[in-house]
């Protein structure tokens, strides 16, 4: 093992049949490690601990630029390939103009994140994301409705008439709900 070498850790679970299913909990990047004939010993870190270097690009930018295409030149400056990363859509609908501060990466994505409302960490497959933290708006469309539906209502803050659900106990024998 090197320091900065990714580590999976993984869970095992038994099935009824006695196969094992492994499912990945987390991955992780290796920092310390030791071991002799009896034990190993592995110290790991996540992977905006190896995100320490500064990022000097900050400038401003007279015609604005999206906070995903900022996230995008953050990474790209950090060595993160696309594979390693989700930048959320929303994203691209926010527009900065001033530049980033002299930060060490990870700080610089915390700084976009923040700016954009959202969410930064990183999935059990050691993928960063940045994703929004609220209900964005959003639109509602349908290719054809019944005589009886109106896509527009979808969206509509009013009070919906439940006719049918599949929890139990939704019908009684008396014709309530």
């Amino acid at each position: 093992l090197e320091s900065g070498q990714n580590l999976s850790v993984s869970y095992g679970y038994e099935l009824g049949d006695g196969s094992v299913e492994w499912m990945q909990l987390h991955s992780l990047m290796v920092s310390e490690w030791s071991a002799d004939d009896t034990q190993a010993t592995i110290k790991a870190v996540d992977r905006f601990k190896y995100m320490s270097a500064s990022y000097y690009k900050g400038v401003y930018y007279e015609n604005g630029i999206s906070l995903y295409d900022l996230a995008e030149l953050v990474l790209e400056d950090a060595g993160i390939e696309s594979a390693d990363y989700y930048l959320d859509s929303y994203l691209q609908k926010v527009i900065v103009h001033n530049p980033l501060p002299n930060v060490t990466h990870k700080e610089a994505l915390q700084i976009i994140a923040n700016a954009g409302r959202c969410i930064m960490d990183y999935d059990r497959y050691g993928r960063i994301r940045i994703y929004s933290a609220f209900i964005p708006e959003y639109t509602v469309s349908a290719n054809g409705e019944e005589y009886y539906s109106n896509v527009e209502n979808v969206l509509a803050d009013t009070e919906k008439i439940h006719y049918a659900s599949y929890s139990q106990d939704f019908w009684k024998a008396d014709g309530s709900m």
